[in-house]
């Protein structure tokens, strides 16, 4: 049995504190901008055209204060028309029945542990109301047992509490972890990529902050470690609300636009304040300051929206960076603490000659052994144990780049040697398959654990700067593994560190961004007289 959320104040629900007055929370400086107020009829009337940039300047323009009618029937309409799954018939009262039992009721709720207990934000909701919380965050983590880490799920839970009943809010938190726009982030790793976003989007976009704080020695990302809690846990309600509004439309750029609009406004108020000076943890000034913001709402979402070519396009590229970033750390962190020798030799496998243990057999007719033991002590520890494959040689299977995609497609990674005419010996360590390249043959593709590397007339590794720079990584310092049917790149950046041709007979390497190598090979261009590619198995 579902518990009454009527009979709130005014269109709050019954789970709102009966103590809280919103007014408490309004702006203590300034003055709010004059604005049209749209009442239910006209959101009824923009709804119904579908057309999202319609709704989005209609919410942008909304101003709305925290009793106003409009929003109890706001955010359940925009869950419907922008998240599909909300709208669908609900299983929630069905599951309440298998985890509470046939009333629906416990008076012990655990939580699940995708929860961060330390960021428990509730907004003025009353024990009851954390209650009806609680059951529905565990009734969503029975439904989604995908998700792993979400602080953001209880406070965003609440939030829609102060509006609509429990199974409203359900399904509005389902549409919200199931939508493909990525509203919530439901891993750690999700998670953690948002500071390393953000601090990228700050050196566009906040430019006179990211200075402020280089000047200063202190380092973006952790500066902007605990971004969202600037606005899920600081800002004023009234302007919480209103974040709200625009995010149940837009998603979760909104909350990047709002982050950065802080900043500047941040930076702008220390320099009026006191020329500058920041006197204690900036941490905590930032929190501070959120708490009491001197613009209003609307004032405050201006300066947001303000902010020009800010594209989904632009946020995804910062995502698939930071990814990339954190999957080379995570990697780097593997290889410095795999066991070495002794464990391995009790294992009876063979290892490389970074170990103690003979290296694999294998089988080249470009590479010697000495040449092989090269490259065997530079790949990644946990590779270095399988056994390599020789599974594309253009002696015996033809100098074709299709006939190349189709033998090493399905595997990763690889091992990608070239012999020139001049004799120089040169290649890469790709850490992605082949076949992704598919997805969108315009697009680069895989991780910073990649590599390049010469072995004739000289040995030497060029590992992706973003190992060392960190988070002054040029974007274009990304670029790993590109491919279509005329060619294959590997590096790029004002340079590609190797490219081949169609028939796999002509090539060039130039100094790129991605390994800040040098040209593999006097003068750059080059002919082939083999190439070969190696795979690596277990067995």
């Amino acid at each position: 049995m579902m518990e009454d959320a009527e009979s709130g104040h005014g269109p709050l629900t019954a789970y709102v504190d009966h103590t809280f007055n919103p007014m408490s929370t309004i702006v203590k400086n300034g003055s709010p901008d004059k604005v049209v107020i749209f009442d239910s009829s006209d959101l009824d009337e923009v709804i119904k055209t579908g057309d999202l940039k319609r709704i989005k300047k209609f919410v942008r323009n909304g101003a709305w204060v925290v009793m106003d009618e409009i929003r109890r029937v706001l955010w359940w309409k925009l869950s419907c028309a922008m998240l599909k799954d909300a709208s669908t018939a609900s299983i929630y009262e069905d599951t309440v029945k298998e985890v509470f039992g046939e009333d629906g009721k416990q008076h012990q709720v655990t939580m699940p542990t995708f929860v961060d207990v330390s960021t428990k934000e509730h907004y003025h909701i009353s024990e009851p109301g954390i209650h009806i919380a609680k059951k529905v965050i565990c009734v969503l983590g029975t439904t989604c047992p995908d998700i792993t880490y979400a602080p953001l799920v209880f406070p965003i839970c609440c939030l829609l509490l102060h509006y609509m009943d429990e199974t409203d809010c359900y399904n509005c938190m389902y549409g919200l972890v199931r939508s493909s726009v990525g509203y919530l982030p439901q891993t750690k790793k999700a998670h953690d990529i948002m500071k390393y976003v953000l601090s990228d989007l700050a050196k566009k976009y906040a430019k006179s902050f990211t200075s402020y704080i280089s000047k200063r020695g202190l380092q973006s990302e952790g500066v902007m470690e605990n971004w969202i809690w600037w606005i899920f846990r600081d800002l004023p309600f009234t302007h919480l609300v209103r974040v709200i509004d625009c995010y149940l439309v837009e998603g979760p750029k909104i909350l990047y636009r709002v982050a950065l609009a802080i900043l500047n406004l941040f930076h702008k108020h220390v320099v009026k304040a006191n020329a500058g000076k920041l006197d204690g943890d900036l941490d905590r000034a930032l929190s501070q300051f959120c708490e009491d913001i001197p613009v209003s709402p609307e004032k405050f979402l201006k300066v947001a929206f303000q902010i020009r070519r800010f594209s989904r396009k632009e946020l995804r590229k910062h995502q698939l960076k930071a990814d990339i970033y954190i999957n080379s750390l995570r990697n780097v962190t593997i290889t410095h603490t795999l066991p070495k020798s002794e464990s391995c030799d009790s294992l009876n496998i063979k290892v490389s000659s970074s170990f103690s243990g003979p290296l694999p057999t294998y089988e080249s007719g470009i590479i010697n052994d000495d040449q092989f033991q090269a490259i065997w002590s530079w790949l990644p520890t946990r590779i270095s144990l399988y056994e390599p494959v020789l599974l594309y040689t253009s002696s015996e299977h033809g100098t074709s780049l299709s006939t190349f995609y189709g033998r090493v497609e399905g595997t990763e990674p690889t091992l990608l040697i070239i012999k020139t005419k001049s004799g120089e010996v040169f290649g890469a360590y790709c850490t992605t398959d082949w076949e992704d390249r598919q997805q969108n043959q315009k697009q680069y593709f895989g991780t910073g654990e990649s590599f390049v590397f010469t072995l004739a007339p000289k040995k030497r590794r060029y590992s992706w700067v973003g190992l060392k720079l960190q988070e002054n990584t040029p974007n274009m310092a990304s670029l790993f593994m590109r491919g279509d049917g005329n060619t294959l790149f590997i590096g790029g950046g004002n340079g590609v560190a190797i490219s081949l041709d169609g028939n796999l007979y002509k090539g060039c390497s130039q100094k790129c961004q991605t390994f800040d190598n040098p040209p593999l090979v006097e003068g750059e261009d080059f002919e082939c007289v083999t190439i070969e590619v190696f795979g690596f198995k277990s067995d």
